[in-house]
């Protein structure tokens, strides 16, 4: 009998973990990336940052005459140039960084289709153009992920000298926004594995009362951090909320203190 209830747990169990590989394959891409209808249209004002790897990707750059750092913003899952407009331009009046932020596929009036792997690539793009195109050196630019951004964000820095890293609300990685542990052979955007290779200064930011992506998520990618890092912990703020907003003074507090960091540590190239 026991040997039975075993067989029939065994089996379920089986059927569950089958279950989650199937609607892990069919759906991530749309829950992972629910693009919104665009909040603006192409103008002028717009780049359009060239791809090898398929459509162009729409973009901002706000340039500074003055400015020693530039900011790449990958913004959330939910939002786009214009929805997230508030956010980077704020950065750039309040710190004074130069910002190229950009839409992934599919996003605002970028073309093709969102998966992990195209959004690590017009990360990539973004981070060329600016290397490359502008001739900004890989230690002036700071990278800042919000959620999902977090997670082309991570990917960047665990492979580019780059000045520093920003991560705000980021999950560990997606599938651990489920469960706790790994039991796919396979991931996306797992920054918690990527962390240790990141050897610039670190900011991560996250809310006390985020139920979509638990401030665990934010300690343990602090806790994993192999260079400098500082962190700020805003209490009441849920993962909608931008902390930017959320954290007022307390943001821009700590954001200095981070810059400090990213300053003491910079080189000449």
């Amino acid at each position: 009998m026991v040997l039975q209830l075993l067989g029939i747990l065994l089996v379920l169990l089986g059927v569950i973990y089958v279950g989650f590989i199937v609607y892990a394959l069919l759906f991530t891409n749309s829950q992972l990336f629910p693009a919104p209808p665009s909040s603006y249209v192409d103008n002028e004002k717009l780049l359009k940052i060239e791809s090898p790897y398929g459509h162009p990707i729409t973009a901002v750059h706000i340039e500074k005459p003055q400015a020693e750092y530039t900011l790449l913003y990958c913004h959330g899952n939910a939002e786009d140039l214009g929805s997230a407009k508030t956010n980077y331009t704020a950065l750039s009046i309040r710190c004074g960084y130069n910002v190229l932020a950009f839409d992934y596929p599919s996003y605002g009036t970028s073309k093709g289709r969102a998966t992990p792997r195209t959004v690590v690539q017009a990360a990539e793009m973004a981070l060329n153009y600016l290397t490359e195109t502008k001739g900004i050196p890989h230690n002036r630019i700071i990278l800042y992920g919000r959620s999902l951004g977090g997670g082309p964000a991570t990917d960047l820095a665990s492979r580019f000298p780059v000045g520093g890293l920003i991560l705000e609300q980021t999950f560990a990685s997606v599938y651990r926004t489920v469960l706790p542990f790994r039991i796919l052979p396979w991931d996306h955007f797992d920054n918690l594995s990527k962390i240790p290779k990141v050897q610039c200064p670190l900011f991560i930011l996250h809310g006390g009362a985020d139920y979509v992506v638990p401030p665990a998520h934010g300690r343990q990618l602090l806790n994993a951090a192999s260079g400098p890092a500082v962190h700020l912990w805003v209490d009441y703020a849920g993962h909608g909320d931008h902390l930017l907003t959320t954290a007022g003074k307390r943001y821009w507090e700590m954001m200095s203190e981070f810059q400090k960091v990213v300053e003491s540590g910079k080189t000449l190239t």
